[in-house]
C-alpha cells in the first residue's frame, strides 16, 4: 500500500508492500489506563519510508502523572500500573533511569534489551501540572527490505510546571536489509524551564532494536531528556542492533597441556560477536585421522 496522508492503525496491520510517501505519517491510538497503543506493522515484502515521511508514536506511551486518565500523581509504568513508577516531579523511566524530581527518585527501568514490548513510562507530576506522556511502541517484521529515509519517532514527551517528562518508548524493526539516511528516536522528553525552576527530571531513553543486515547511515538516538534546577536528568536508554549473521569462530586456544593422557581438555574460543547462552551439545566432536578433535 502507499500512504499518501496520515494514518491511525490500530493494533496488528498486514501488507504486501508499504510505502510512506513525504508528508505522510501513520501513528497507533495512544496508550491510555486500559490499553497499550501498539503499533504493529508487518510487510511481506519491502518497506519504504521518504524523506518527509514519518512513523510516529511521540508521547503515545504510558501516561504521566495527573494526565487525563490518570487521577494519580505518579506516571503509569510498566504493566500499565503505578507501581514502581516515577513519583512526584520525577521523569519516566524505561531503558534509561529517568531523572530525579525534588524530594523522589525516578521509577524503575523495565523490559528487554533485544525485545522491548512495552512503552515508555510517564513522568510524575505536580499540583501545576501533568508530567509528560512516554514514548509509544513500534513493532515493524519485514520479510523484504526497509529503505527509512524519513524519521521513525517514539520520543516521551516534554513537561512543563514543574512537572517530569516522559521516557522514551521502544522502536523494533526486523528485516532482511535495513538501508537508507533517515532518524529512527526513542529519547526522553525534557522539562521545559518555565515555571518552577528548581523541579522537574527529565525522561530516561528508550530502547531501539534492529533485526537486519545492516547498511543504515542515518542515526538512531536513545538520549535521555533534561531537567530543570536540581531536577536531573534522564539516563540514555539501549539500542541494540543484530545482523543475522551467524557467528563464526574467531580462534581457539588450547589450555591444558599438551600432548596429555586426560579424559577432558579445556580450550577458550573465541568468536565473532556476542554468543549467549553457550551449551555443551552445542560443540560436536569429529574425527580428524587418529586425533579426537573439537
Amino acid at each position: 500500500g502507499v500512504v499518501p496522508t496520515t494514518v491511525v492503525l490500530d493494533g496488528a496491520h498486514s501488507f504486501t508492500s508499504l510505502h510512506v510517501q513525504s508528508g505522510a505519517t501513520i501513528e497507533p491510538l495512544p496508550t491510555d489506563a486500559g490499553q497499550i497503543g501498539l503499533l504493529d506493522v508487518t510487510v511481506e515484502g519491502d518497506f519504504t519510508l521518504d524523506a518527509g515521511g514519518m512513523i510516529n508514536a511521540f508521547g503515545l506511551g504510558f501516561l504521566g502523572g495527573y494526565q487525563s486518565g490518570n487521577p494519580s500523581i505518579a506516571g503509569r509504568t510498566t504493566n500499565n500500573d503505578t507501581v514502581g513508577a516515577s513519583e512526584v516531579d520525577a521523569g519516566g523511566s524505561h531503558g534509561g533511569m529517568g531523572g530525579e524530581g525534588t524530594e523522589t527518585e525516578a521509577g524503575v527501568t523495565y523490559g528487554s534489551f533485544a525485545v522491548p514490548g512495552e512503552p515508555g513510562a510517564g513522568g510524575g507530576g505536580t499540583p501545576d501540572g501533568p508530567g509528560g506522556n512516554g514514548g509509544g511502541l513500534i513493532w515493524l517484521t519485514v520479510t523484504g527490505n526497509v529503505l527509512c529515509d524519513g524519521w521513525i519517532c517514539a520520543d516521551g514527551a516534554g513537561s512543563s510546571a514543574g512537572a517530569g517528562a516522559g521516557a522514551g518508548g521502544a522502536v523494533l524493526i526486523d528485516a532482511t536489509e535495513f538501508q537508507g539516511e533517515g532518524i529512527i528516536t526513542a529519547e526522553g522528553g525534557s522539562v521545559s524551564p518555565d515555571l518552577q525552576a528548581g523541579t522537574g527530571g527529565g525522561g530516561g531513553g528508550g530502547r531501539i532494536v534492529v533485526y537486519a543486515n545492516n547498511t543504515f547511515s542515518g542515526s538512531l538516538r536513545v538520549d535521555g531528556g533534561q531537567g530543570v534546577g536540581i531536577g536531573g536528568d534522564g539516563d540514555p536508554g539501549t539500542v541494540y542492533l543484530d545482523d543475522r549473521t551467524p557467528p563464526s569462530v574467531v580462534n581457539m586456544t588450547r589450555l591444558d597441556a599438551s600432548p596429555t593422557n586426560a579424559s577432558f581438555i579445556n580450550y577458550r574460543i573465541r568468536f565473532s560477536k556476542p554468543v549467549y547462552p553457550v551449551r555443551d551439545e552445542d560443540f560436536v566432536p569429529y574425527q580428524t585421522g587418529s586425533l579426537l578433535a573439537v
